[in-house]
């Protein structure tokens, strides 16, 4: 599920925004992904974004938004004021710098979302109240699916390392058991070997003795069972900050004027 606005205009000026949660390796994420109006059908009042969703076109960018940024965005929309004081959020990694803005125009009593790439690449949208009210559930939401999912990934670490050392205790006293019963084995008794008197007579020999061998018993030999405890559910996780494009072509009401442009 995600947060999806549409902002486009005549002016070919519009812009996309969409919120979005995504896998890392750690759990889960947050994602602000912004793409630029493409085109403008005048005659069929009809905008469209298509091309620009491309990954690697610089006419659309996607941010990691953590935790606390989001708090912070959550602060802004709940008190109606501008993004930590008007300071909003910093960006710097090997692929540039970014900054975000999520300004409180008391004018127009609205937000204005505005992502800013090295410096000059802007990315802007505006938010009316209502429009603002979706986004702060929708990131409130967010964040609360982001702890669920980090509970019930450590829960299952800890259910594989509980089940992976009743594993190896198991084998361990399977070894030893195997052990002992090595060192000591079964028992060998042999029973007495007696021969009878033998008598000779004069034209003939006496009967010889009977001959008895007493059985022979070997101890048994008992090997322990092996033991496997219950396989936990593991989770692969895959880095991604997709976003679900949407429409391509957007219709607009009326004239189609943005009135954050």
């Amino acid at each position: 599920m995600s947060f999806q606005l549409f902002k486009p205009n005549k002016q070919n000026t519009g812009c996309f925004l969409s919120l979005s949660t995504g896998p890392t390796k750690t759990g889960f994420a947050l994602y602000l992904t912004a793409v630029r109006q493409a085109s403008w059908d005048a005659q069929r009042g009809v905008a469209s974004f298509k091309g620009n969703s491309a990954k690697g076109s610089p006419n659309n960018i996607t941010v990691k938004i953590s935790e606390f940024e989001a708090g912070g965005m959550i602060d802004s929309l709940t008190r109606y004021v501008s993004l930590k004081d008007g300071k909003g959020l910093y960006h710097s990694s090997p692929a540039g710098k970014i900054q975000i803005y999520l300004n409180w125009l008391s004018d127009r009593q609205s937000f204005y979302l505005n992502i800013i790439r090295d410096g000059s690449d802007k990315f802007g949208v505006g938010l009316t109240l209502d429009e603002a009210v979706t986004f702060k559930y929708y990131v409130e939401n967010a964040l609360n699916y982001i702890f669920n999912e980090k509970r019930d990934l450590d829960r299952r670490k800890r259910i594989e390392a509980a089940s992976q050392s009743r594993d190896q205790n198991n084998n361990q006293g399977y070894r030893n058991n195997q052990g002992n019963q090595g060192a000591s084995g079964g028992p060998t008794s042999g029973g007495p070997t007696s021969g009878g008197p033998t008598s000779g007579g004069p034209a003939s020999g006496g009967p010889s003795g009977p001959t008895s061998a007493g059985p022979t018993s070997a101890g048994p030999t008992s090997a322990g069972p092996t033991f496997s405890g219950p396989k936990a559910d593991t989770q692969k996780d895959d880095t991604a900050g997709a976003f679900s494009e949407g429409n391509d072509d957007i219709k607009i009401d009326g004239d189609g004027e943005n009135p954050f442009n």
